[in-house]
């Protein structure tokens, strides 16, 4: 999972070792601007884990070989039928903090969960782990730094979060701001695609993919 806007044209980064932000990287982009990144070692790779212990747990328990499709759809089945009132509830609310591998800024982060209780369901777990990386993606770059910068809007693509109305319904809330999906393959492939509309001076095409959402 990744995070990235364009500097203003005057903007220069300071050196990585001066920086408030360790988590944010800059590097050069078209006209001498730079693209500011948070570039998380955690996304999707963190939900296929989790599904791939499950898969692994229930063969173990039961001798059953699960399909790891099966395990997504129950788990995003489950997971869309919490209601509002589940979802916004903080009192004992599961806080999962996904970091399983690590960030580059701090290698040695882990994940870990809290507040399990003794009505702990399945779908608590998966809304946590997603909830997770939302936040911890806002930790590496805050929405104050998004504000400051002056973003209107965010523009999502790749396949873990446009195949995963959790992820999706967890960023919309944590934003002021409209949420554009762009449909395609995989997160390179939007970041290629918005570079050669900038390159192409193209960006009033991202206009009209927001009218499609």
């Amino acid at each position: 999972m990744q995070l990235s806007l364009l500097m203003p044209k005057d903007y220069i980064p300071t050196k990585k070792s001066e920086s408030e932000n360790k988590s944010i990287d800059y590097f050069p982009y078209f006209e001498n601007r730079y693209l500011s990144v948070a570039a998380s070692l955690n996304g999707g790779n963190v939900l296929q884990s989790f599904v791939k212990t499950l898969k692994s747990i229930t063969q173990q328990i039961s001798g059953v070989n699960v399909s790891e499709d099966k395990i997504w759809d129950k788990l995003l089945q489950s997971s869309e039928n919490m209601n509002s009132q589940q979802k916004d509830n903080d009192n004992n609310k599961v806080i999962v903090k996904p970091t399983l591998f690590g960030e580059r800024h701090d290698t040695n982060l882990k994940a870990w969960i809290i507040n399990i209780s003794d009505s702990l369901e399945l779908n608590e777990i998966f809304g946590a782990i997603c909830s997770g990386l939302i936040d911890n993606i806002f930790e590496m770059m805050s929405i104050a730094f998004l504000e400051k910068a002056g973003i209107q809007r965010l523009i999502g693509t790749g396949s873990a979060l446009l195949r995963n109305p959790i992820l999706k319904d967890v960023l919309e809330r944590k934003l002021n701001i409209p949420v554009i999906y762009i449909d395609g393959n995989d997160a390179d492939v939007g970041s290629a695609w918005v570079a050669f509309a900038y390159y192409s001076k193209s960006l009033h095409l991202l206009n009209d993919i927001s009218t499609q959402y």
